[in-house]
């Protein structure tokens, strides 16, 4: 058996850790639909990819160092309580 690795340049952004924090919830969100649709009113949850993306966008747009820790207690947040039904 042989296989190709031919190497090809991309581009791939940086993996900082708010956009892997934003990964986690989208990857989430889209893991908890498709149990919705198995299981239906059992699983519940609700769906954070909004406020995911705009602390997202906020982290990656401000300059003072206090306000964007704000921003990144509040993605880490909006993580933790992704999967939780309220």
């Amino acid at each position: 058996m042989r296989g190709d690795t031919t190497t090809v340049e991309t581009n791939i952004h940086y993996p900082t850790d708010a956009s892997l924090l934003n990964d986690c919830v989208r990857v989430l969100t889209r893991e908890m639909e498709r149990a919705y649709e198995i299981v239906g009113e059992l699983a519940c949850f609700v769906n954070h990819r909004r406020r995911a993306k705009t602390k997202l966008y906020l982290i990656n747009n401000t300059r003072k160092e206090e306000t964007r820790y704000e921003y990144y207690l509040e993605l880490t947040r909006v993580t933790r309580a992704m999967p939780t039904c309220i």
